[in-house]
């Protein structure tokens, strides 16, 4: 007979991270930092990204793509300018990116990270997140030289 002053037997579900999301793979907040450092803030954005897409939130997925990719122009502009007046080492820049993206990473996805993590899920290896990084690099370095030799090549 059932007992109507009994609690419901009901599992309570945070918002972020559903039961069966144990089989999804997320990247780690230092995968994240170490493709930010060796591919620039556009990796980064792409891995937190990715990781959105895992979470189900899309229009965040577009827009950490969108803003890393601003984020790289703007580096790239602020380093041009800034060299004008003084010299400052490169590696300011590329540590510069990895705090950023390593905060808003925190921000952002650090509690269900922490929450996936406590649910003993799975996380992608900081290899991947390096090797992601490197074919990045691969191709900007690709665009980089086919620009070169464009220009070159009309004469300017």
């Amino acid at each position: 007979m059932n007992d109507i002053y009994e609690t419901p037997k009901a599992e309570l579900v945070e918002e972020g991270l559903q039961p069966d999301d144990k089989r999804k793979r997320f990247y780690k907040i230092s995968g994240i930092g170490l493709g930010t450092f060796f591919g620039s803030i556009v990796v980064g954005g792409y891995l937190l990204a990715q990781n959105y897409k895992q979470l189900g939130q899309h229009a965040e997925a577009k827009k950490s793509l969108i803003y890393s990719v601003l984020g790289l122009v703007a580096i790239f502009a602020v380093g041009w300018f800034v060299d004008m007046y003084v010299t400052i080492p490169d590696i300011v820049y590329s540590i510069a990116q990895v705090v950023i993206i390593i905060q808003i990473a925190k921000a952002h996805q650090g509690k269900a990270l922490a929450r996936h993590l406590a649910s003993n899920g799975r996380f992608y290896s900081n290899w991947r997140a390096f090797g992601i990084s490197l074919i990045f690099m691969a191709v900007l370095i690709a665009i980089i030289v086919a620009a070169i030799y464009g220009v070159a090549y009309l004469g300017y």
